[in-house]
């Protein structure tokens, strides 16, 4: 609605127009303006509002600016950043590059390395094989000659016992006969560095066919010939009782004094009836 302001003035102004008005009109009037004024207050008030709100608004505008540029700030501070990250990752990316075409040539030469050890690995297998037909060529000549000198040592040794057997079945025909006479059926044999025992065997074989209760006790310094004897004398009389002694003579035949009334027959035959050596 539209308000006539200039019009109420004029007509207070003429104070002689209101003269002539009518009641009914100064009434309308009255209202008129009460209305107007009713009007104009109420644009007051609005525009009253309108300006608080416009205070808000700028007031928030201020916040809004202040927060711009607040983040401007901080947008410049992180595009300096980015700036320094980009320069940093350009040296980096130059860097991997440059490591990259180190690797490149480190496994350009590994390959080349694995080549070179390829052929000296097929190089080896080709000489092992070639070094284990040598070996087994030597071991199986190795194995021949053994046989052939296991065959020589036995062909002498078997020539040399022939000899010995004949000489001692010779020598010790008439003595055994005179021995076994002598000391009877109950004896214990004690022999002072048997050795292998050759000889002491053939009188130990000659007793018991005889059926005499005899014991034997080698005494040797040798613990090994004592255990190659005992061996020995186990296997070809297993009923003969043996006691062999390892140590000092004297001391051994010492404590082998008793009284169990057995004739004891000490034994050194040495080597004048048929020792022989490999």
């Amino acid at each position: 609605m539209g308000v006539n302001v200039g019009a109420p003035v004029a007509d207070s102004l003429e104070t002689s127009s209101l003269k002539e008005m009518d009641w009914e009109q100064l009434l309308q009037g009255y209202n008129d303006l009460s209305e107007q004024k009713k009007a104009l207050e109420m644009r007051v008030y609005k525009s009253e509002e309108r300006r608080r709100a416009l205070m808000h608004i700028l007031s928030d505008l201020n916040n809004v600016n202040r927060k711009l540029a607040n983040q401007r700030k901080a947008m410049i501070h992180i595009l300096a950043d980015y700036e320094q990250d980009r320069d940093r990752l350009a040296r980096q990316t130059e860097r991997l590059d440059n490591s990259r075409r180190a690797i490149m040539h480190i496994l350009q030469d590994s390959h080349k390395s694995n080549l070179r050890l390829e052929n000296s690995r097929k190089a080896m297998i080709h000489i092992m094989s070639d070094l284990k037909d040598t070996t087994e060529e030597v071991q199986r000549r190795e194995h021949e000659l053994r046989e052939k000198q296991e065959q020589l040592v036995q062909a002498g040794k078997l020539a040399t016992l022939g000899e010995l057997t004949t000489g001692v079945a010779h020598e010790l025909n008439n003595p055994l006969n005179n021995i076994g006479l002598f000391i009877g059926n109950v004896i214990d044999l004690i022999e002072l560095g048997a050795g292998d025992g050759t000889k002491t065997a053939i009188l130990i074989d000659y007793f018991l066919k005889q059926n005499a209760d005899i014991s034997y006790s080698p005494i040797d310094i040798s613990q090994e010939a004592l255990d190659a004897l005992s061996a020995k004398f186990t296997s070809e009389f297993p009923l003969l009782r043996m006691d062999a002694r390892n140590g000092d003579y004297f001391r051994i035949l010492e404590s082998l004094k008793n009284g169990s009334g057995r004739r004891k027959v000490l034994l050194f035959l040495g080597s004048n009836i048929g020792n022989f050596s490999r």
